[in-house]
Parts: structure tokens; sequence; C-alpha cells
């Protein structure tokens, strides 16, 4: 029994499965949204297909694909922006929810509109031309379908890793709770940045606390570097910064000097006057390695902090300006300055 007619065959449905399942893990791993209506897209993609070749015979076939693409982009976007971008701060249950909405309708509106039958897709001059290839005849598409979905994935690597794009939706798969920056005063606060809560997080690496540190001594570092002074605009996030230092020294022992010790488990201060009555289960000595410890956390996160600064400039004056005029700045259009679409002259 020849097995290679089988074999070419699952390798160009496997390339086609591959590159939905890459589409799919991306947006899941960027938005932490498990789009439902992801193979919905790309079926309705494919009756978009029939109907324009079908509506429009004498048209060039390379131009059908093309408003095809076109239309596939378009709908996709207006899914985005009417289901999806409304809900980025709302519970993970309603944006699933929205999810398997948007789902169910492309669905029955594609059996309204072929009537639940079966369409044959549109043969495109060249790839449906039958070949002989390993002694295995068939459609050119299907030998050079796994060959496509190859270059696609490299490319895509490619962009992921080497391109400004690419850094700026692996910086949002890492971080993606900076939510809004405000220069309106929040209190004792002249600004805010605000975090969205994480619903799944049940642990964070050493890593990740770091980013935070780094994030949240941003107004410090921003204010000496532009201003060549500081204030009491940043002191919330200092607090907040420190905290964070203190309790990957004291509680998640993340000090490489003190070692794998917990010194302040669970002594967090719930209830009002709890403190009073508490003494520290550790020496002065270890109080002040302690202290050395988060200094050098928070000194660290500090030069690295003014490093990205430094190196991003032009887009931190860009920032000031736009928040200068609208006061808020969402997550969306931070990222559009750092990705390259906007600059200081937009806004």
């Amino acid at each position: 029994m020849n097995l290679t007619p089988y074999l070419i065959r699952g390798l160009a449905t496997g390339g086609q499965f591959a590159l939905v399942a890459i589409g799919y893990t991306m947006v899941y791993g960027i938005l932490k949204l498990i789009n439902f209506a992801h193979g919905d897209l790309f079926m309705l993609s494919g009756i978009m297909m029939i109907y324009l070749a079908a509506s429009f015979p004498t048209m060039p076939m390379w131009v059908t694909i093309l408003i095809m693409i076109a239309l596939t982009v378009f709908v996709g976007f207006a899914i985005e922006k009417c289901a999806y971008s409304p809900l980025r701060t709302a519970p993970r249950m309603s944006v699933m929810i929205s999810a398997i909405g948007v789902s169910y309708l492309l669905q029955n509106l594609v059996c309204y509109v072929t009537g639940g039958l079966a369409k044959q897709f549109p043969d495109i001059p060249l790839i449906s031309q039958s070949v002989r290839v390993f002694g295995v005849k068939d459609k050119l598409a299907v030998f050079i379908s796994p060959l496509v979905a190859v270059v696609l994935m490299v490319v895509l690597v490619l962009i992921i890793n080497h391109t400004k794009f690419g850094m700026s939706m692996r910086a949002v798969s890492k971080d993606f709770e900076t939510a809004q920056l405000t220069i309106v005063p929040r209190g004792q606060a002249g600004g805010m940045t605000i975090f969205l809560p994480e619903e799944d997080r049940s642990y964070r690496s050493k890593a990740y606390m770091t980013q935070q540190i780094v994030s949240l001594l941003g107004g410090r570092a921003a204010e000496e570097l532009i201003l060549g002074d500081i204030s009491t605009g940043a002191s919330s996030d200092i607090q907040r910064a420190t905290a964070i230092a203190r309790k990957m020294v004291g509680t998640y022992g993340m000090s490489e000097k003190l070692g794998n010790v917990a010194f302040d488990a669970g002594t967090d201060e719930v209830f009002i006057g709890k403190s009073m009555g508490h003494t520290r289960p550790y020496s002065e000595k270890t109080a002040a390695e302690m202290d050395e410890e988060i200094r050098a956390i928070i000194d660290s996160a500090y030069d690295q902090c003014r490093r990205i600064l430094t190196a991003n400039r032009e887009q931190l004056v860009a920032v000031a300006e736009y928040l200068l005029v609208h006061e808020t700045m969402d997550a969306e259009t931070f990222e559009s300055y750092f990705a390259g679409e906007k600059t200081s002259e937009e806004h």
C-alpha cells in the first residue's frame, strides 16, 4: 500500500492548521483572549472567496484574492473594535462570552446566506493544475501548501524577533497590565500608571516583579532626565516599588545575599493596630542586610529605567506632549508610539 499520497495530503492539511493555530496562540499570548471566532473568520473568508468568484467571473483571480484578503482584514478589525476592544478591561468571562457570541453570529450568518449547503471553492489558475511529484498525482496547491506554511512561519518568527512591531507584541505579552497613563492628580499623586488586576496570575517571577519596579520608577527617572530635578509627584510609585522590593527580599526569598529565607512570611498587616504587638522574627543585623538588598534592587531597577528612557527619549517627549493635551493615554495609544506609528507632531 502506497502511503505517500496520504502523507503529502496530511502535510498540506497540517500546514494549514498550523498557521491557524499560530494565529490563535498569538491572540491568546498577547491579549489573553480565547478567540472562539478565530476559525469562523477563516470560514467566512472562504465563503467570501466563493461568492466573489461566482459574482465576478471575469475578474482576474489575483484581484479576487486581494479583495477577499482586504474584506477579511476589515471584518477582523470590525470584530475587534465592536466586540473585544470595549471589553479590554472587563472580567475575563465577559470577553469569553463575547467571543462565543461572535462565533455563533458568523456561523449563523453563513448558514443563512448559503442555506447550509456545501459550496465548491473556485479553481485558482496554476495551483489548481494537476502535477506529479514523487509518483503522486495531485493539484499543485497540495504540494506547495506545506512549503508556504513553513515560509510564513519563518517570516512570522523574524518579524516577532527582529522588528519593532514584534518587540511591541512581545512586550505586551509579558506586561499587559499597564492599562493607562494619566497626569490628572489622584489624591497626593501628581499622576498615575494604572495596572489591570490579574485574575489568573497565582505566582510572580523575580523577572516580572523587577519589571514592575522598573515601570514604577519611570516617573521619577523621567523627572530627573528631562527636568533635571525631582518632585513629590512620584511618591506613590516609589512606595509601591519599595513594597514590591521588600516582598521580594523578606517574603519570597529572592535575595542572592540572604538566600531562600522568608523573614516576613505571614506578617501582612490586615487589621488596624495589629502591628502594635508584632515583633520581628529576625535580628537587627538581618534587618540592616534586608534594607541593603532592597536598596540594591531599587537602585538597579532605577539604573535600568534611566537607560531605557535615555534610549527612547524622543518617544518619552511625545508621550508627555500627548498627555498635556489629552490628560490620559491608554495602552493601545502608548504602544503605537513605540511601534513607530506616531510621532510627537501627530497627536
